[in-house]
């Protein structure tokens, strides 16, 4: 999971923010199948 935390805090969320798979998944769904 700690590559998906590298990936979001290179697209456009604060890269200081602590965001877990879950909660990225919840929020942007398709952010997963981005890469």
């Amino acid at each position: 999971m700690r590559v998906l935390r590298e990936q979001l805090s290179q697209t456009s969320i604060d890269p200081g923010a602590e965001i877990g798979a879950d909660a990225y998944d919840a929020l942007f769904g398709e952010g997963r199948t981005m890469t």
